[in-house]
C-alpha cells in the first residue's frame, strides 16, 4: 500500500475510552455470554505506547496503542493478522496473561468482563468502552480503576496483581 493510501486510512484512528472495575461475586455470571479465550502479549510497553498480540478462538489482531497526553485517552490501532504469525510474535512476548472474556448488555453498553487465569487466578474485571456519562453500574461492580496504571493489562502481565 502506498504511503500517501496508508496515511488517509489512519487519519481518522479510534480514540479510545474505557472505564474499568474490579468485579465483585459472581452476580453477573447468570446474564453473560461467555465470548472469547484470549492470549495476549506484548512487544513494546511504555508510558506512551503500547504494542499488543492478542490471539483469540476466532482470529488474531496487533494492536498499537497511543497516550493522548491532553486527555489521557488513547488512540488505538488494530490489525487483523494470520494466526502464525501472532504466534511467532507471541512468542517473542515476555509480558503475556490468559483472560476468558465475557460480553454483558447493561448500563447503555456493553460490559466485556476478564476472567484472568494463570498468576491472575481469581482477579475478575468489567470494562466498557465510550460509555454513557450518566453510566449506571451494576451491583456487582466493585471498585474503578479506570487511569490506574497498575491496573492496566500490560501492567499486570509485567508485575502480577496490584497488592492495594
Amino acid at each position: 500500500m502506498p504511503v500517501e493510501e496508508r496515511s488517509r486510512r489512519y487519519t481518522n484512528m479510534p480514540v479510545e475510552y474505557e472505564r474499568k472495575f474490579l468485579v465483585e461475586g459472581d452476580g453477573w455470571r447468570m446474564q453473560a455470554v461467555h465470548h472469547a479465550h484470549i492470549h495476549q502479549g506484548w512487544l513494546h510497553t511504555d508510558d506512551m505506547c503500547e504494542i499488543r498480540v492478542r490471539i483469540t478462538d476466532t482470529g488474531a489482531m496487533v494492536a498499537c496503542k497511543v497516550r493522548l497526553l491532553e486527555s489521557g485517552h488513547r488512540l488505538e490501532l488494530e490489525e487483523p493478522v494470520e494466526i502464525e504469525v501472532a504466534r511467532r510474535l507471541y512468542a517473542q512476548c515476555s509480558k503475556t496473561l490468559v483472560k476468558h472474556r465475557w460480553r454483558l448488555a447493561g448500563g447503555g453498553g456493553t460490559w466485556e468482563i476478564d476472567e484472568y487465569g494463570g498468576t491472575l487466578s481469581g482477579l475478575v474485571t468489567a470494562e466498557m468502552e465510550n460509555p454513557e456519562p450518566d453510566l449506571v453500574l451494576p451491583p456487582w461492580m466493585g471498585v474503578e480503576l479506570t487511569g490506574a496504571a497498575e491496573w492496566t493489562n500490560a501492567a499486570l502481565a509485567a508485575r502480577g496483581r496490584p497488592q492495594n
